[in-house]
């Protein structure tokens, strides 16, 4: 057994003698009060069998762009503050990064416990400055459009004009546009079981009930969020072979590669379909691309075949690169 095999993958390695190098390690490390100097080829080796923690998935959506517009719409020229953080893996020596977002007006940064990660957790890291960055103008969109804090039993808050949820046909000027009342004379119930918005929304649909037809037009949703739900259900629709797609997700993660992004576009002879992957350098130029496809699932299934049958070569030559290496590190030990 030795550098020269040409066949690794059938190669049997000694386990128990590595085994016995990594304890031989650690007692020298504990002994020595620092980190074992290891030689390059052994930390290339190790670095493939301890792969770096796995970063989350990224959609291609432009996260910085909706956030710049958001916080220029709502604060004029006010920019966000960024902050960052860049990091070496001790043992493969690869650039790491962290990246937070500070909002006009909101104390803390993002992505924050909550917002990004779990609490006791840290930041995630990632290989690139666009990726961290990306990811922390996500969390801080999340932050801006999570849900209203106005979904509280009626009577026990303040709306967020701070008038304590008083309802009313009052004009902008607080005064009755019906009796002419001064502001400080209008008295208006504070929102009950009997009067509240939720129990006129009842009496409405009571009444829609009995006669038949409907008082007037009531939309239950806004325009996003149609539009959030009509994207979530052509994506259902899409999924005709959500088998290929797990076994893609499944190989990436244990691969240490992001899950890929499929990018479809419609043209004069068909669907196109091109696989967006965040590792640079490592797949071919636009590897999985697909045209001509009948329908747009039929061109994201075929790109996904192609990413699939790329990933298992991927996966079998590592394979071969780790038992060669593991292979060296024992012919070493036995020399």
């Amino acid at each position: 057994m030795g550098p020269g095999n040409d066949q690794p993958d059938v190669t049997a390695i000694d386990l128990d003698a590595l085994e016995s190098k990594v304890r031989a390690w650690k007692a020298w490390e504990r002994e020595q009060g620092m980190p074992m100097p290891f030689s390059p080829a052994q930390r290339h080796a190790i670095s493939i069998l301890l792969p770096p923690d796995l970063e989350p998935n990224l959609d291609d959506r432009n996260y910085i762009g909706e956030l710049n517009e958001y916080i220029q719409k709502e604060h004029g020229a006010s920019v966000c503050k960024l902050e960052e953080e860049a990091l070496v893996e001790p043992i493969s020596k690869q650039s790491r990064f962290r990246m937070w977002y500070e909002l006009p007006g909101v104390e803390g940064q993002f992505p924050r416990e909550g917002f990004g990660y779990a609490p006791g957790e840290k930041a995630p890291k990632f290989s690139q400055k666009k990726k961290a960055k990306l990811f922390a103008a996500k969390q801080a969109l999340a932050w801006l459009n999570r849900p209203p804090t106005s979904d509280y039993p009626p009577g026990n808050h303040d709306d967020a004009s701070g008038n304590g949820g008083e309802v009313g046909n009052n004009d902008s000027d607080g005064s009755d546009s019906g009796s002419g009342k001064s502001k400080d004379k209008v008295d208006h119930p504070r929102p009950t079981t009997q009067n509240s918005p939720e129990s006129k929304k009842m009496k409405i649909e009571d009444a829609e009930v009995q006669d038949g037809a409907p008082i007037g037009p009531r939309p239950l949703f806004n325009e996003a969020s149609v539009k959030s739900l009509a994207n979530d259900i052509i994506n259902e629709n899409e999924e005709e072979g959500p088998s290929i797609f797990k076994r893609i997700e499944t190989k990436c993660k244990m691969m240490g590669i992001d899950t890929p992004q499929y990018i479809t576009t419609c043209e004069p002879d068909g669907w196109r379909c091109l696989p967006c992957f965040w590792a640079d350098g490592l797949m071919p130029k636009a590897m999985g691309l697909v045209r001509n496809a009948p329908n747009k699932p039929q061109a994201r299934i075929k790109a996904a075949e192609r990413v699939l049958e790329w990933l298992s070569t991927e996966e079998q030559r590592r394979n071969k690169d780790i038992d060669t290496m593991l292979g060296n590190m024992v012919h070493e030990l036995q020399t």
